[in-house]
C-alpha cells in the first residue's frame, strides 16, 4: 500500500468530514402440548388467579421446564456462536490495522473516536474468549457498544456529523484548523438551563398538587399514592389515558378537571411547542455556523495542500505533473482522462499551472462525473434507440418461464381431470383434519384454567429481537404504551417503569431534533427561492471543458514517460482514436453533479462570506509570518485523524 503524500492529507481532512429472576410463563403456549392423549398437563397464566376452591395453587407443571429445555436445544450451540462472534471481531480488527498503517501511530493514537473504537474491540474480544473458554455465557452489557463499529465507516459520515462534536485539530499552533465545535445532538440543546428544566420543574409540582388534591378520593386509583400521581401525569403528557384520569375526580367534583385542563395547556401545547422552537432556532443558528467553520476549514487546507505543492523552481503555480500525483492519492478510482479535465476546469487563467484562486475550487470540480458531449444532428437522435428496447423486450419475453409453460402444449392436458380429482380430495381431507383438530384440542382445553389476556397485549414483550422492535416502536406512537409498561411493572418490578419514561424522554428529545432538521431544510429551502428566484435549484451543477487533439497527445506522452499505469494509457488512446476516427479536432467533455446544500449555503451566505473574507487574510497573514523553514517541515509532517 502506498503512503499518502501531505497534501492529499490535508485535502482528505476535509472532505470526510469523519434477565428477570422467574421467567414469565405466558398464555399462548398451547402449540408445546403433548400428542392427543388426552393428558391433564395444563400451562397456567401467571396474572391469573386460581378457580379452585380455598386458594389452592394447582400441582407443578413440568411444560416450563421442558419448554427451557428446547429453547436451549433450538439455540444455536455456543461454541459456533463464539467463534462467528471472533470471526467478527477479526474483519474490525483487520480495518483497524489498514488505518493504523494509512495514517501513523501519532494520528491514530490521537484520534478519539479510533481510540474508543479500539478500546471496545479490546474488551469484546476479551469477552468472546472468556465465553468460548468457560463454555457457558453471561449477561454482556458490552453488545449495546457494537453500534460503535457501524457509526465508524465512511457510509455514516452524516450520523457523525449529527451525533459527534467536532474539535479542532492538533498540531502546530501555525498549521491546525481552527475551527469552531460542529453541530451534535448535545449541541442542540437549549442555550440556557432554564428551558430545559422548564417542563420537569412544571411536572414535578403539578404532581405534588395533583396528589394532594385528589389523593383523598378513595375511588380515585390514578392519585392514591405520589408514584401512581407522578405515573398518571406522565403519562397524562401524551395524553395516553386522557380522559380516563379525569373522570374519578370528574365525578365527585366538577371543578376539578381545571387542573386537568391547565395541565394539559401548559405542559403539552406552550412547554412542547417551545421547546420545538427553542431548539429549531438553536439547530438553524448552529448550521449556519457549521457551515462558515466548515469553509474555513476547507481553505485552510487548500492552503496548506497548496503551499505543498509548489516547486523552488516553480513557485507561481502548481504544474499538471503535481496535479496528476496528488490526485492519484485524493481520488484513485479517477482516471487519467477525468484527472486532465478536472485540470482544465480548475485553470480558469488558461495557463500551464494553477493559482491559489483556481485551487480554492478543487473540492467541487473534483466531484464532476465527465463524459463525452455528443454532436447530434437532428431533434430525433437524442431519444432512445426504440427499436432495440422493444425487440430486448420480445427477447426477453421468449425467454421466460412462463412463456415456454404456456406455448408448451404438453402442459395442458395435465389442468383437467386429474387435478380436479386432487383438489376435491385435497377439500376432504382438510375438512376431515379439521375435525380431527377440534376433538383433539377440546381433549386437551377442557379443565384448563388458563387466561388469554384480551387485547393481544401479551404479543407486545421484549422475547426476542424482533418483538423487542415492534415493543419500542409502539412506545414510539404513545397510543396506550401506559398498558404494555403496567404489564411488564406486574411481572418485574416498579423500577421498570423508569425504563419505559427514559425511552419516551429521548424518543421525545430524538423527534424534536429530526423535526428541527426537516424545518431547517424547508425554511431554508424557501428562503433561498426568495432569494434566488431566477436560479435553477434542480438543474445541477454543469460544466463544459474541451479538449484539442494536441492536449491529449501531450497528456499521453506524459504518461508513457513516467510509466504510468496501463489502463490510463489504453483510455487515452482510445479518445485519441475516437476523434481520429470522426476527424475531430477537439472533443467537448460535459461534467455534471447534483447540487448539494453546500452550494446553496455558498450562494445564499455570499454577502456574509465576502465581510469575513478580511478576517480570513488576517489569520492567513499570521500563519504565513509564524511559518518558518522549521515550520514547514512540521505542516509537511501533520496528517488528519479526523476520518
Amino acid at each position: 500500500m502506498q503512503r499518502r503524500g501531505p497534501a492529499t492529507a490535508f485535502l482528505e481532512e476535509v472532505a470526510e468530514g469523519q434477565i428477570p429472576d422467574s421467567p414469565v410463563v405466558r398464555s399462548s403456549r398451547l402449540h408445546q402440548l403433548g400428542p392427543c392423549d388426552g393428558g391433564s398437563y395444563a400451562v397456567h397464566d401467571s396474572r391469573a388467579p386460581s378457580l379452585g376452591s380455598g386458594g389452592e395453587s394447582p400441582p407443578s407443571s413440568p411444560i416450563g421446564h421442558n419448554w427451557e429445555i428446547n429453547y436451549q436445544e433450538a439455540a444455536i450451540y455456543l461454541q459456533v456462536h463464539a467463534t462467528l462472534e471472533l470471526f467478527a471481531l477479526m474483519v474490525v480488527v483487520f480495518e483497524l490495522c489498514m488505518k493504523l498503517r494509512w495514517l501513523g501511530l501519532h494520528t491514530f493514537i490521537r484520534h478519539r473516536r479510533t481510540m474508543v473504537k479500539t478500546s471496545v474491540l479490546v474488551v469484546q474480544f476479551i469477552e468472546a474468549i472468556v465465553v468460548l473458554v468457560r463454555q457457558t455465557s453471561h449477561v454482556r452489557v458490552t453488545r449495546a457498544l457494537r453500534c460503535i463499529f457501524l457509526v465508524d465507516c465512511r457510509y455514516c459520515g452524516g450520523v457523525r456529523r449529527l451525533g459527534e462534536l467536532k474539535r479542532p485539530r492538533g498540531g502546530t499552533e501555525a498549521h491546525q484548523a481552527r475551527v469552531l465545535s460542529m453541530l451534535s445532538t448535545h449541541s442542540v440543546a437549549p442555550p440556557g438551563p432554564e428551558p430545559l428544566f422548564l417542563q420537569p420543574g412544571c411536572l414535578f409540582r403539578r404532581n405534588h398538587c395533583g396528589f394532594y388534591l385528589f389523593s383523598s378520593n378513595p375511588s380515585d386509583p390514578y392519585f392514591s399514592t405520589l408514584e401512581n400521581s407522578i405515573v398518571s401525569l406522565f403519562v397524562l403528557l401524551t395524553t395516553a389515558n386522557f380522559p380516563d384520569v379525569m373522570m374519578p375526580s370528574y365525578s365527585r367534583n366538577p371543578w376539578s378537571c381545571v387542573f386537568f385542563i391547565v395541565y394539559l395547556s401548559i405542559e403539552l401545547y406552550f412547554i412542547m411547542n417551545l421547546l420545538l422552537a427553542v431548539v429549531f432556532d438553536t439547530f438553524n443558528d448552529i448550521e449556519k455556523r457549521k457551515f462558515k467553520s466548515l469553509l474555513l476549514h476547507k481553505r485552510t487546507a487548500i492552503q496548506h495542500a497548496y503551499r505543498l505543492l509548489v516547486s523552488q523552481r516553480r513557485p507561481a503555480g502548481v504544474s499538471y505533473r503535481q496535479f496528476e500525483g496528488l490526485m492519484r492519492f485524493y481520488r484513485p478510482r479517477m482516471s487519467a482522462r477525468e484527472r486532465y479535465l478536472t485540470f482544465k476546469a480548475l485553470n480558469q487563467s488558461n495557463t500551464s499551472l494553477l493559482s491559489l484562486k483556481d485551487f480554492y475550487d478543487i473540492y467541487e470540480v473534483a466531484a464532476l462525473k465527465w463524459k463525452a458531449k455528443r454532436n447530434r444532428e437532428h431533434w430525433f437522435d437524442e431519444l432512445p434507440r426504440t427499436a432495440f428496447l422493444i425487440f430486448k423486450g420480445i427477447n426477453i419475453l421468449v425467454k421466460s418461464k412462463a412463456f415456454q409453460y404456456f406455448m408448451c402444449k404438453c402442459e395442458i392436458p395435465q389442468l383437467r381431470a386429474p387435478s380436479c380429482l386432487s383438489l376435491l380430495l385435497f377439500q376432504k381431507v382438510e375438512s376431515t383434519s379439521t375435525v380431527a383438530d377440534a376433538y383433539r384440542w377440546l381433549n386437551h382445553t377442557v379443565g384448563n384454567r388458563t387466561v388469554v389476556d384480551e387485547g393481544y397485549y401479551y404479543l407486545n414483550n421484549f422475547d426476542n429481537i424482533l418483538n423487542s422492535f415492534v415493543t419500542l416502536f409502539e412506545l414510539t406512537v404513545v397510543n396506550n404504551w401506559y398498558i404494555i409498561m403496567e404489564g411488564v411493572t406486574s411481572q418485574t418490578s416498579h423500577w421498570s417503569r423508569l425504563y419505559f419514561m427514559t425511552f419516551y424522554i429521548v424518543t421525545m428529545v430524538v423527534m424534536t431534533i429530526i423535526v428541527a432538521f426537516i424545518l431547517e431544510a424547508f425554511v431554508f429551502r424557501m428562503n433561498y427561492s426568495r432569494k434566488n428566484q431566477d436560479s435553477e435549484v434542480d438543474g445541477g451543477i454543469t460544466l463544459e471543458t474541451e479538449i484539442s487533439k494536441e492536449e491529449l497527445v501531450a497528456v499521453l506522452e506524459l504518461y508513457r514517460e513516467v510509466r504510468g499505469a496501463t489502463s490510463d494509457v489504453t483510455r487515452l488512446l482510445k479518445v485519441l482514436s475516437q476523434m481520429e476516427r470522426h476527424e475531430q479536432n477537439s472533443v467537448v467533455f460535459l461534467g455534471r453533479r447534483s447540487r448539494t446544500k453546500s452550494d446553496l449555503s455558498l450562494k445564499m451566505y455570499q454577502e456574509e462570506i465576502q465581510l469575513g473574507k478580511p478576517k480570513l487574510r488576517a489569520q492567513r497573514r499570521l500563519r504565513q509570518s509564524a511559518d518558518s523553514p522549521g515550520g514547514r517541515v512540521e505542516g509537511c509532517a501533520i496528517q488528519d485523524g479526523g476520518r
